[in-house]
């Protein structure tokens, strides 16, 4: 099964366009510029960068990923995270 309704599976030659890769084009660009400013805290774009990157290093890290095919039960601090319904 095809991960693009194209059916090409991505394989069409080009970068494919996704919030991951305009973040990481962004925080390159203008690291240092504020992203968000709530009440007295303020992230750059490179902290938010750098923040996603240990999101997402710690989810793959339990076997998550966005192309995880089966649901799998993982927690959060010892909490269990959510259960697929059968």
């Amino acid at each position: 099964m095809s991960d693009h309704a194209d059916g090409s599976g991505g394989a069409s030659g080009r970068e494919q366009f996704n919030l991951a890769t305009v973040s990481e084009v962004v925080a390159a660009a203008v690291p240092d510029r504020e992203a968000i400013v709530f009440g007295d805290r303020r992230f750059t774009f490179g902290q938010l960068a750098e923040r996603t990157r240990r999101l997402a290093s710690y989810l793959h890290g339990r076997g998550l990923g966005c192309r995880t095919s089966t649901w799998r039960a993982w927690s959060v601090r010892g909490r269990p995270g959510p259960r697929r319904s059968t």
